[in-house]
């Protein structure tokens, strides 16, 4: 029950503009149980350990929203939903975690979220071994730009689940200052992939 910002049955709440680092066995963020139409975005989460991520949302039926995050040097998961449905996860940048995006359902209990109807889209995931781990493919995932993935991460084996059929695998030179907040890249312009506004 601890996190650098913890929130509980939000309604019509935005999360933004926050820079949260060094948490240690707790998240960054959580949004627990129950929300509607929350969104959490344009915030800065770095040097985090713990089991449910860095960002955590938990346990909602109802559409929110985590967009345009910067989440970086996680020990756990970037971006983590257990027990949602109807959440939309776009335009986030996710490097070096253990697991870029991740959505389960908890099977010791009977949630409000069965892992289902949500979305991933225009996200890019960096340096993370497990890019993309869903515990149902009963979501849409895709136009996600991935890097520096772990050997055992194959993106074509993924693809055989209905997932990510337009992402794409490249090679990403990425540094980013902690301290200045100053974010560069380096990747071939044919590499990155032309998306659509999602509305």
């Amino acid at each position: 029950e601890t996190a650098g910002i913890k929130i509980l049955s939000t309604l019509d709440t935005l999360v933004q503009c926050n820079h949260i680092h060094h948490c240690y066995a707790g998240p960054a963020i959580w949004i627990d149980f129950k929300n509607r139409n929350t969104r959490v975005c344009r915030n800065l989460a770095h040097d985090i350990s713990s089991y449910h991520g860095a960002v955590f949302l938990e346990a909602s039926d109802e559409p929110n929203m985590i967009d345009h995050n910067v989440v970086m040097f996680t020990h756990g998961s970037g971006l983590y939903q257990h027990d949602c449905d109807l959440v939309a996860i776009a335009h986030n940048l996710v490097v070096d975690c253990d697991v870029g995006i991740q959505m389960l359902k908890n099977k010791e209990r009977d949630r409000v979220g069965i892992c289902k109807n949500n979305r991933v889209i225009n996200n890019v995931v960096v340096d993370c071994a497990v890019p993309l781990d869903y515990y149902d493919v009963e979501n849409v995932s895709d136009h996600n730009l991935i890097a520096g993935t772990g050997d055992g991460y194959d993106l074509a084996e993924w693809q055989k689940k209905g997932l990510d059929a337009h992402s794409r695998v490249v090679s990403l030179d990425l540094e980013f200052d902690p301290e200045t907040q100053i974010l560069s890249w380096l990747s071939a312009a044919d590499e990155i992939l032309q998306v659509e506004r999602d509305e």
